[in-house]
C-alpha cells in the first residue's frame, strides 16, 4: 500500500522507524522528513520575520513549493498515517486525505485533552504501546488490496515492557529498531528480542 506519514518534526525519529517499518513489511512511504526524490524540507524559520503574519509567510515561493511537493505526496497515497502527537499540518493533511476517500489511521499516545471527537473519521486507532507496530501491520495486511512482502510473517505480541514508559511509548535512549515489529532493541543484539528478526544492517536511531 502507498502511505502518506502526517506527523510533527518532534516525532522525527518514530517517523523514520516507522516508515522504515512499513517498507520492510512491502508499503511504499512517502515520509516527510526525508529529503530525495523531489521532496521538499521547509522550515518556517527562512521566510518568517517577526514582523509577518500568517498570510504574508504563506505567499512565499518556499512555502508554495512545500505545500505542492506535500500535496503530491497525498495524492499519490492510498492511506494517510496520522502519527500523534501533531499539529494544525498534518490534521489538515489527514482531513483532505480523508475526503478524498483515502483509508485513515491515527496512531499515537491518546492522553486525555489530546485527541478529537472528530477522529471519528478515522477508519482505525491504533495506540503506540509495545504492540503498535505490530497492529498497524495487522490492520494493513487485512485491508483489501494491501499485503506485506513475501515470506514476512507477524511479529508475536510483545510481553516486556521495560523499555516502555506508562503511555507504552519507547523510553529515550539509542536503540535497534526492529525493521519487522518495531520493537527497541539493546545496540549490542544481532537479533530481535521480539521477533528474533535479523538486525545486522539496522542502524542505531536515538529516541528523545
Amino acid at each position: 500500500m502507498k502511505i502518506y506519514t502526517a506527523s510533527s518534526w518532534k516525532n522525527e525519529s518514530l517517523v523514520r522507524v516507522i516508515a522504515e517499518g512499513l517498507r520492510a513489511n512491502g508499503h511504499d512511504v512517502y515520509c516527510f522528513c526525508e529529503q530525495g526524490a523531489g521532496q521538499h524540507i521547509f522550515e518556517w524559520d527562512n521566510v518568517v520575520t517577526h514582523d509577518d503574519d500568517g498570510i504574508t509567510c504563506l505567499d512565499t515561493d518556499d512555502s508554495r513549493r512545500a505545500f505542492d511537493v506535500d500535496k503530491r505526496g497525498l495524492d499519490w497515497a492510498e492511506c494517510c498515517l496520522l502519527i500523534n502527537p501533531s499539529g494544525r499540518d498534518a490534521h489538515l493533511e489527514a482531513g483532505y486525505a480523508k475526503g478524498r476517500g483515502k483509508l485513515l489511521i491515527i496512531l499515537g499516545d491518546w492522553p486525555k485533552g489530546e485527541f478529537s471527537n472528530m477522529y471519528h473519521f478515522a477508519d482505525k486507532l491504533i495506540r503506540w504501546d509495545y504492540n503498535g507496530f505490530r497492529y498497524l501491520l495487522e490492520y494493513l495486511l487485512n485491508t483489501p488490496g494491501t499485503s506485506h512482502a513475501p515470506g514476512i510473517e507477524l511479529a508475536p505480541l510483545v510481553e516486556n515492557r521495560n523499555l516502555f514508559n506508562r503511555h507504552g511509548m519507547i523510553m529515550p535512549g539509542t536503540w535497534l529498531m526492529c525493521p519487522r515489529c518495531g520493537y527497541p532493541n539493546d545496540t549490542e543484539r544481532t537479533y530481535c528480542q521480539s521477533c528474533s528478526a535479523d538486525l545486522g544492517e539496522v542502524e542505531p536511531t536515538t529516541v528523545t
